[in-house]
């Protein structure tokens, strides 16, 4: 009777499964995210001097600051100034700021993109498992 065994683990290790991997995702955007300043505090930070290194992926910047203030922060970039434009490049440039301009991750996409595809497979095969074990628990009660 290895068939119920497979069947009932398929339908309660699947779901196991996704919760799990949600709550790892939840846990490493929680930990790794930098507070949030908005734009003019970071033009008031890099005109005081206090900005190291400028990190620019999107409309987002990873900002570092420099010593006394050591860490990190977050900002969201205008539309205008998230591109390479020459008004950032020249703040930054004139502060000898430390800076470069990365393309925006693609992991998230990608996944988004592969989910109705991995839910058209995977939920179709838990019900089924989750119909074998109703089926053969089934069958057992009614056996003398």
């Amino acid at each position: 009777m290895p068939l119920p065994r497979l069947a009932r683990l398929l339908a309660f290790a699947l779901p196991l499964l996704v919760f799990a991997l949600f709550g790892l995702w939840l846990l490493r955007t929680a930990f790794s995210a930098s507070p949030t300043v908005p734009y003019a505090e970071f033009t008031r930070l890099l005109e005081a001097g206090r900005v190291e290194r400028v990190v620019v992926r999107g409309e987002r910047a990873e900002v570092t600051l420099a010593p006394p203030e050591v860490g990190r922060v977050a900002v969201r970039l205008p539309s205008t100034q998230a591109t390479s434009g020459p008004t950032l490049i020249s703040q930054l440039e004139r502060q000898g700021v430390d800076y470069r301009f990365e393309a925006p991750g693609q992991w998230l996409a990608i996944g988004l993109n592969f989910l109705p595809i991995l839910l058209v497979l995977l939920l179709p095969l838990a019900l089924f498992a989750a119909l074998l074990v109703v089926l053969v628990r089934r069958g057992r009660s009614r056996t003398p």
